[in-house]
């Protein structure tokens, strides 16, 4: 995640091992991170290109991890953090080559013109940020244009949050929320659902029921005949009521074995069913 360093003193982030980014090429990682990999400052990962399949993106970097964070027990655990510029560079938005002007890179040269040099196919891009080559990374755009996707506001008092709130409210491209707004309107709607659904299960269970208790006092009108046969021949009342008691049981069990099958395949397919419908 490209951030500035101002990032983790807002959230309460300590390095525990190392140091922080000081240069383009380095990161920190969090402490999950850290321990799942098995990472300490001085080793290396990789970037993984946001576009796998776009030949003309930027190489994957290779970045030196300058520090560990200490455990937040926060999502910040789990991340890699870097310089904004670094993010930029990983995009494919800055990078840094070889020297064209030196002889060696003649090769490299698709021509030059007005004392401005062209590059080929042939220019050596670097993937990796080091001392002797980090003064070649620059960006073929103004820094002002480059993308940021969000930023953290934090007004000093209420009267600047109504402002800044108000100055965004009709902007056609950027929009400010307020994440604990946010997370309390999807949780009321979350338990509106959920309650909504549960209320549907308690009147499907009970209509459920209503049938299964009809079903069987039907049963046991029909049989009125074998039950009065089985009387005759000497069963005795308890016997009898055994015997139907044991029947109705065998039925219950297979229908909730039935059931739980039923349940544990729609569980397991569900989700591809949703995908399919909506690929469609």
């Amino acid at each position: 995640m490209g951030t500035t360093i101002d990032y983790f003193p807002f959230r309460g982030l300590e390095i525990a091992a190392g140091r922080q980014v000081a240069t383009l090429g380095e990161c920190v990682v969090g402490a999950a991170v850290a321990a799942a990999r098995g990472l300490e400052p001085g080793d290396h990962v990789i970037s993984t290109p946001s576009r796998i399949f776009d030949l003309a993106g930027g190489y994957p970097l290779k970045m030196r991890v300058a520090g560990v964070l200490a455990s937040a027990g926060s999502p910040d655990d789990h991340a890699i953090f870097i310089d904004v510029k670094t993010a930029w560079i990983i995009e494919g938005l800055g990078h840094g080559h070889q020297d064209l002007a030196e002889p060696g890179a003649a090769a490299a040269v698709l021509r030059r013109e007005s004392g401005n040099i062209v590059g080929n196919a042939a220019v050596r891009e670097y993937q990796e940020i080091t001392p002797d080559n980090i003064g070649s990374f620059h960006f073929h755009r103004d820094l002002a244009t480059l993308p940021i996707t969000a930023a953290i506001a934090v007004p000093p008092d209420r009267r600047s949050e109504a402002l800044l709130l108000g100055r965004y409210l009709s902007h056609e491209q950027l929009q400010l929320l307020r994440p604990i707004d946010i997370v309390d309107r999807l949780l009321v709607t979350v338990f509106s659902v959920q309650n909504v659904v549960v209320a549907a299960l308690l009147i499907v269970g009970l209509a459920t029921l209503t049938l299964v208790v009809l079903a069987f006092l039907l049963s046991l009108r029909l049989r009125r005949g074998e039950i009065a046969t089985m009387s005759r021949i000497g069963g005795s009342r308890a016997r009898i009521a055994s015997i139907l008691s044991m029947e109705m049981a065998g039925v219950l069990v297979i229908g909730l074995a039935a059931a739980g099958v039923l349940t544990l395949a729609i569980g397991q397919l569900a989700p591809e069913v949703v995908r399919i419908v909506l690929s469609r």
